[in-house]
Order: C-alpha cells, then sequence, then structure tokens
C-alpha cells in the first residue's frame, strides 16, 4: 500500500555519533513491496548502534508474504538488520520489529514477497 503507516522508537545510546547531529525521519513514498523510513543524514556511521522499534501499519499483505527487516547499507545495497522480534499481523495488514539493531543510518524497513 502506497497509504502505510509508521510508528515507533529509536534509542540513541551516548557517544553513538562523534559530534553533535540532528537527525531527520521522513515517511517517502515507495515502490511496491516496500514499506521505509529514511533516517538523515544518510550513510552516516554510528561509534554504536542505535536500538529502533517500528511498527507499520496498512501494508496490504496477505498470509504466505515474505516479510523481512532490513536496511540499506553505504553502497545503497539491502542488507539484513539483527532484531530482537518480528511480529506479523496478517489480517489487521501490520508488522512490528522491536530491538532492530541499526549501524549507519540509511533507509529501513519491510520488505514484502511472496513463496
Amino acid at each position: 500500500s502506497e497509504s502505510f503507516k509508521a510508528k515507533g522508537s529509536i534509542e540513541f545510546p551516548t557517544d553513538c555519533f562523534s559530534d553533535q547531529k540532528q537527525i531527520v525521519v521522513t515517511l517517502p513514498k515507495t515502490e511496491n513491496n516496500y514499506a521505509v523510513i529514511d533516517l538523515n543524514p544518510d550513510a552516516l556511521k554510528l561509534n554504536r548502534p542505535v536500538c529502533m522499534t517500528l511498527k507499520f501499519s496498512e501494508l496490504n499483505i496477505q498470509e504466505g508474504d515474505i516479510i523481512n527487516f532490513s536496511c540499506t547499507d553505504e553502497s545503497g545495497n539491502l542488507t539484513e538488520v539483527d532484531y530482537g522480534r518480528l511480529i506479523i499481523n496478517y489480517e489487521e495488514d501490520w508488522a512490528l520489529v522491536v530491538n532492530a539493531k541499526i549501524y549507519n543510518l540509511a533507509r529501513v524497513g519491510f520488505t514484502v514477497g511472496q513463496d
């Protein structure tokens, strides 16, 4: 769905930046099978990972869809993210990632594929 909604939190540990930074979080309009947020400035390497909990709703997902939580690396490649839990509710069209570890600021979010 192009009209997904996002709600979550990002915890920035002490000294994760080398100096003071202003972080901007945006919900870009994305292509099919992606629900993402952008963290800017992008490609900013962190001294320590930030911890993110993020829920997307109105995803237009179906039973059998393969849902992953990923981010883009410095080269723009899609990479998997370590997280504590990934909870998917197909009936209510939402996905939740808990305690995702983000090591550089970039585009993060859910990708959807079929079997």
